[in-house]
């Protein structure tokens, strides 16, 4: 990661955060075949665990502003379950 830059160029970062907060939220929602999964009890909380660990390692090895990390990454997820709020209506659980 560090060759492409992500631990020195902040825009970088953020950006490649914000694609892997939408893929994981996307992947753990909808199952192999494409299709959404019906309830929240079905969902495959691998690709968001995966998420998280990644998120640790990136706040343990790269010196960067962990305040406003934080930030950024709750932001990404507040828009994505927001988009998907209104584009689901009454099915967004």
């Amino acid at each position: 990661m560090s060759r492409l830059g992500i631990d020195k160029d902040e825009q970088i970062l953020f950006t490649f955060c914000k694609v892997m907060v939408k893929e994981s939220i996307e992947l753990s929602t909808n199952t192999w075949e494409g299709a959404r999964r019906p309830n929240n009890y079905t969902l495959d909380y691998r690709f968001i665990d995966s998420f998280i660990k990644l998120v640790l390692c990136l706040l343990t090895s790269f010196d960067i502003n962990k305040l406003q990390f934080m930030q950024k990454i709750f932001e990404f997820i507040r828009s994505k379950l927001h988009e998907d709020h209104n584009a689901q209506n009454t099915n967004f659980n």
